[in-house]
């Protein structure tokens, strides 16, 4: 599915109503697993109210299994041995942070 959001929502895609547009055309879909590419050639303002409304909550679709992290990501979170592409039980330890709460690491 192709969905041209200026045809949609016009050249400013910044309310909560546009994003709930969106949302509500690519919601279903997305669900039975179809691909949905959004347009923005021609948008020339979008602002977060659109994105939460639109995009942001489809998070709330995702478990926890479905959680992932790129490893260029890992130097910003600080548990992580960075060489070795993994999480470090030692400073997740020392942080109090459990392993089990991170997301896996995919490459």
């Amino acid at each position: 599915m192709h969905i041209n959001v200026k045809e949609l929502v016009g050249e400013n895609a910044m309310t909560l109503d546009d994003g709930e547009a969106i949302y509500a055309r690519i919601h279903a879909p997305l669900k039975q697993g179809e691909t949905v590419e959004l347009d923005f050639d021609g948008v020339q303002v979008f602002a977060s109210p659109f994105f939460n409304a639109g995009i942001g909550r489809l998070l709330a679709d995702l478990t926890a299994d479905d959680a992932f992290i790129d490893p260029s990501y890992l130097t910003w979170i600080g548990v992580s041995d960075t060489e070795g592409r993994r999480w470090s039980e030692e400073l997740a330890d020392v942080c109090g942070i459990s392993l089990a709460k991170l997301p896996r690491i995919v490459p």
